[in-house]
């Protein structure tokens, strides 16, 4: 645990000792047990908590020293949910709900792109960065208002079709979530798609 917050560079809710130790002991008993469950967000948590994740790689290291039982590179997405939700503030945050949205939001501007791009790239990362804040902002209310709508005019006009992969994204939101994305917020992630789109 202390290796996960040196890492993180945050402390931790002391709940999380014993929600590790209970997920620990059941992925120990599963796999003495010849049971398999895929994570089906690994992608997502690796990508979008990429700091808890290697906590997590960390966390696996001590199972391996401490008790000799190797645990697969999809228990480190596991325990990186529960140090996101753990280094959280907020007793609501919810990082494989978020990791979901993100993933999604991702693979609909990928798609509207309608073209590689490297996952490796300052672009790519800095929008990622981007969708994972949004998502935070979203869910706990936090968003960005309606202040600056000359600013978002222009740059629908000087990009077009990001402004219409913008409202894509809010109007998926709103339609799954119930709250609208403010101007502000559709202006950023415009921002974003365009500079991702030049990568």
């Amino acid at each position: 645990m202390a290796a996960a917050e040196k890492l993180l560079g945050v402390g931790l809710s002391k709940n999380v000792y014993l929600v590790l130790a209970d997920h620990l002991s059941f992925s120990i008993e599963r796999m003495r047990e010849g049971v398999r469950i895929t994570n089906r967000v690994y992608w997502e948590i690796k990508t979008y908590y990429p700091d808890e994740f290697r906590a997590g790689l960390v966390g696996l290291q001590v199972v391996r020293e401490r008790l000799g039982i190797e645990l697969p590179e999809g228990e480190a997405a596991n325990l990186a949910f529960h140090f996101a939700n753990a280094r959280s503030d907020g007793s609501d945050y919810d990082a494989m709900r978020y990791a979901k949205v993100m993933g999604r939001l991702v693979n609909l501007v990928l798609f509207s792109l309608n073209r590689p791009i490297d996952p490796k790239s300052i672009h790519y990362l800095r929008f990622v960065t981007h969708v994972k804040y949004f998502v935070e902002r979203y869910f706990t209310g936090a968003m960005l208002g309606d202040t600056d709508e000359l600013l978002h005019e222009q740059l629908v006009a000087a990009h077009p079709r990001e402004a219409q992969t913008a409202d894509r994204i809010a109007e998926y939101m709103e339609s799954q979530y119930g709250s609208p994305v403010p101007t502000d917020e559709l202006t950023y992630l415009i921002v974003h798609i365009a500079r991702l789109a030049r990568a």
